[in-house]
């Protein structure tokens, strides 16, 4: 599932239910809004056991998350993050989260399991439709998109190639 940062606010409210693992060999810790995660670009991801995750195309074979700018953050609070769209903070924290609490959020926020994993274009209709209705299922798809013209900003979000149209609540 890839975490970007139209997904930040299903890995947050999945922490805020499940706490996260943040010290091998610990039980999850609570999470809020106010916990600091490192915000610096190019830091190495670890899971929940301590070890750094791998990643082939890097010439060290470890992950390193990149921010969209190469700037020092230090610690920042998930708040923080999720305003200036940090990347570093929401990558760790799924891990921290693991794979399983981050789908039973993603599905308690409202994406159904057939449509996991979803694309990058996905996850961005699902925030725009979904987080700012309250939970009300306004998300596009084959099966509750009416023709007609595309609400403020769909069309920029629809550049995918996902159908446009005037989303409505789902019976």
């Amino acid at each position: 599932m890839p975490v970007g940062s139209t997904f930040t606010p299903v890995d947050l409210a999945a922490a805020l239910d499940h706490g996260a693992v943040l010290s091998p060999g610990q039980s999850a810790s609570p999470i809020t809004p106010a916990s600091k995660f490192n915000g610096d670009d190019g830091i190495t991801i670890k899971n929940q056991q301590g070890g750094e995750l791998l990643d082939s195309n890097d010439p060290t074979e470890l992950l390193h998350q990149r921010n969209d700018v190469s700037t020092k953050r230090g610690y920042i609070t998930l708040r923080k993050a999720m305003e200036q769209s940090v990347k570093t903070p929401y990558v760790q924290l799924g891990e921290y989260l693991g794979y399983d609490n981050v789908e039973a959020g993603a599905l308690k926020a409202g994406l159904l399991r057939s449509s996991l994993p979803v694309s990058p274009c996905d996850l961005r209709l699902f925030s725009f439709f979904r987080f700012p209705a309250s939970g009300v299922d306004l998300f596009p798809g084959p099966h509750d998109v009416k023709p007609g013209p595309s609400p403020d900003h769909a069309s920029d979000l629809c550049s995918c190639g996902a159908t446009r149209g005037t989303a409505e609540a789902v019976p």
